[in-house]
């Protein structure tokens, strides 16, 4: 019953001057990852961000790939995920807690995986997935429909929960460099909708309308 000009919905927003692309190679050369299939999950580590689907994922991927090191840079301490993490192999699986240069890391990556098993709780725009197709990096994540509202396209989507279908797709990113780059090329041409300044216009134009 609410009247439809009393609704204004504005996007969340990233800065893009930040989070850019960069060369890979030579991010990779400058953190020793020469070399290396770079896997990066960042964010809080829990049930509904996907936590537990990655790790299933990531023992098949290391069981199949050598060359593949799993970095996560989490926002959060939860001790069951923190002693699974730390139950791997240091040079595989490497656990960053301190604060890291976040644009880097996302460049230097093959691909950011965002397995959501849900985004209640969370914003409706997840910045890390923001963030990771600004960088034009590779992203496979869950194919919720608030994603799908996002992104029409140039994702790689999986079925939340089903960490066979997250292990297919990182492998097949890695085997198929260019054709992931194609893909998240498609995502990146609808990212300056989320640009810090547009929002602050579109937050600009509504107070105008507004207060006048």
């Amino acid at each position: 019953g609410i009247k439809e000009e009393k609704i204004k919905i504005l996007r969340s927003y990233i800065n893009l001057e930040k989070f850019k692309p960069m060369n890979k190679e030579e991010l990779k050369k400058k953190y020793n990852f020469e070399n290396k299939k770079i896997i990066f999950y960042y964010g809080l580590l829990h049930e509904r961000k996907g936590t537990p689907t990655l790790i299933k994922a990531m023992d098949e991927v290391l069981k199949k790939r050598d060359d593949t090191i799993f970095i996560f840079a989490p926002r959060s301490e939860i001790k069951e995920f923190d002693d699974q993490l730390n139950s791997y192999d240091k040079n595989k699986v490497i656990i960053i807690k301190e604060n890291i240069n976040l644009p880097e890391y996302i460049n230097l990556a093959d691909c950011v995986v965002l397995p959501y098993h849900s985004l209640v709780s969370t914003e409706g725009n997840p910045s890390c997935l923001l963030e990771s197709v600004a960088c034009n990096t590779p992203v496979i994540t869950s194919n919720l429909p608030e994603i799908k509202e996002i992104f029409h396209e140039g994702l790689i989507f999986t079925k939340p929960k089903d960490y066979q279908e997250v292990k297919n797709k990182i492998i097949e990113t890695l085997e198929n460099p260019e054709k992931a780059k194609i893909l998240i090329t498609k995502a990146s041409k609808e990212i300056q909708k989320f640009n810090i300044i547009e929002i602050e216009k579109e937050f600009l134009k509504l107070y105008e309308k507004w207060t006048t």
